[in-house]
């Protein structure tokens, strides 16, 4: 029997790597994680550590994907948010990750290639997302309508003004500008 598979292991810890100056490790359920609807599948799992060293009301924003080798195809099956959301690690929440990662009668299927010599290479990538103040926001839109009025921000980063105002433009017989006050840093968060 695959130790991987041993049905007395509730779940397998790497050890840590380093990613954006904090302490990561994966968290494998192989049977599933029970308490999170993993039954039948292998879950996996991101999990920030050396948590005890980080500043009170710490916060760690990260994109990233999980995977899994493929020996036959050499080459990695990746999951993550169809969505491409971030995540949020913090007091409350330092693992997250995927319970149903993949259905175990995939992984001990032989012809699927994920299990060999009772050997599984799983890995993470992990981006961590350090704000800086500081945003833009690009947006694509369609030819405007009449009255619509489109202002175009040059080196909007580099701003160094308390407020800028737009040129004048005219709807419906009126006259208009428009008026942009910095830090915008509440509307970004």
């Amino acid at each position: 029997m695959s130790v991987l598979l041993d049905t007395s292991i509730e779940k397998y810890e790497s050890g840590s790597f380093e990613v954006g100056g904090y302490k990561w490790r994966l968290c494998l359920y192989p049977n599933g994680n029970k308490k999170s609807d993993g039954d039948g599948h292998i879950s996996l799992y991101l999990v920030i550590s050396d948590t005890q060293n980080l500043p009170l009301g710490w916060e760690v924003t990260v994109s990233f994907k999980l995977f899994v080798f493929n020996h036959i195809h050499e080459e990695y099956l990746t999951v993550q948010d169809t969505d491409g959301k971030v995540r949020h690690f913090n007091v409350m929440k330092t693992q997250c990750g995927f319970a149903q990662f993949l259905p175990l009668d995939v992984l001990t299927d032989p012809c699927n290639g994920y299990l060999m010599d009772d050997s599984c290479i799983f890995g993470a990538e992990v981006f961590v997302i350090k704000y800086s103040g500081k945003g833009e926001c690009l947006s694509m839109i369609k030819e405007p309508d009449d009255g619509t009025f489109t202002w175009m921000i040059e080196n909007f980063s580099r701003l160094k003004q308390e407020a800028i105002y737009s040129e004048i433009f005219t709807v419906k017989d009126f006259k208009w500008h428009v008026l942009m006050h910095f830090p915008l840093i509440s509307l970004l968060s």
